[in-house]
């Protein structure tokens, strides 16, 4: 009877570390409904930086050529999009190529170029977090 009790001990002691220890895998690997609602976002979510630009390569450009631009920075992601003139930059007429957390490249076509004397540039991280970076001026050299 003894050994009985002990055996049962033992197992509910096994089972009751294995139920902590399951609840702690799943806790770090989601959080619970009430972090959840609490913060807004799952545990995988990945919170986005504000990007920084800090130059643009080359900064001028002739407005009868196509111009690829490389723009460097800081905290740039996958997810970044990047916008001209306050222009979201599509894949159709302006294509631009995320590199690495620190370069994008952008090509801009001639037909977008004439007629002006400057172009805006910001980058634009998504949420979470996120948002918009500082602007930087593509100058554009009037037709000679």
């Amino acid at each position: 009877m003894f050994t009985i009790a002990i055996v049962s001990l033992t197992a509910g002691m096994f089972a009751k570390q294995a139920v902590n220890k399951l609840s702690d895998v799943f806790n770090s690997i989601f959080k619970s409904d009430k972090e959840a609602t609490a913060t807004g976002k799952l545990a995988d979510e990945v919170e986005h930086p504000v990007p920084e630009l800090l130059e643009l390569k080359p900064a001028e450009g002739e407005q009868t050529q196509d111009q690829k631009i490389a723009i460097t920075g800081h905290k740039f992601v996958r997810e970044s999009v990047v916008f001209v003139n306050d222009i979201f930059v599509n894949e159709k007429e302006l294509k631009h190529t995320f590199v690495n957390s620190e370069n994008i490249s952008l090509v801009i076509p001639a037909t977008v170029l004439a007629g002006k004397e400057k172009l805006i540039i910001k980058v634009l991280n998504p949420p979470p977090s996120g948002g918009q970076s500082n602007q930087l001026e593509f100058k554009i050299k009037p037709k000679t």
